[in-house]
């Protein structure tokens, strides 16, 4: 978030940090992410965390007796996906999402969008970042020298 959230004020520093974003962006992240959602879909399903409902469980009654499912946990794991094919495919972030996916994402929250919708459509991140794991177009982990250029060049700047 430190990279891509908007800014109401910042050093130069900052921006220079923020300048960085892109250079930590590699197949790496993708693990991170699908781990996550598939964190936020087994919560979901009632299979993780404490809640042990069964399918569509959750954790959350209320959205579960409203919509059939967690619309909660629904939205956590797709954003996850739509952010992760964003990060890689632009080397970086809209906060807040923005488009299509935003828009079906609060349709999913408002519980418009039923559970096997949601299903069909998060699978389809999912899938992609698993082929994009080991597409080796992608740089494989961040580019280690500029964020060391970086770490050097901002203590030396305040010591001089």
């Amino acid at each position: 978030m430190t990279f891509w959230a908007p800014v109401q004020f910042a050093t130069n520093d900052g921006r220079d940090l923020q300048g960085l974003g892109p250079s930590l962006v590699g197949r790496h992240v993708i693990p991170r992410y699908r781990g996550y959602m598939k964190a936020q879909a087994e919560r979901l399903l009632g299979i993780r965390g404490r809640s042990g409902h069964g399918r569509r469980g959750g954790g959350r009654e209320e959205l579960v007796g409203q919509f059939g499912y967690d619309t909660k946990y629904a939205i956590h794991c797709a954003r996850l996906g739509f952010q992760c094919l964003e990060l890689l495919s632009t080397d970086r972030l809209s906060l807040p999402m923005e488009g299509e996916p935003a828009e079906w994402l609060l349709n999913v929250r408002k519980g418009l969008v039923t559970f096997d919708e949601w299903w069909e459509r998060t699978l389809g991140p999912d899938a992609a970042l698993e082929k994009l794991e080991r597409d080796e177009s992608l740089r494989a982990g961040p580019d280690a020298a500029a964020v060391e250029a970086w770490s050097i060049e901002v203590p030396l700047r305040h010591w001089h």
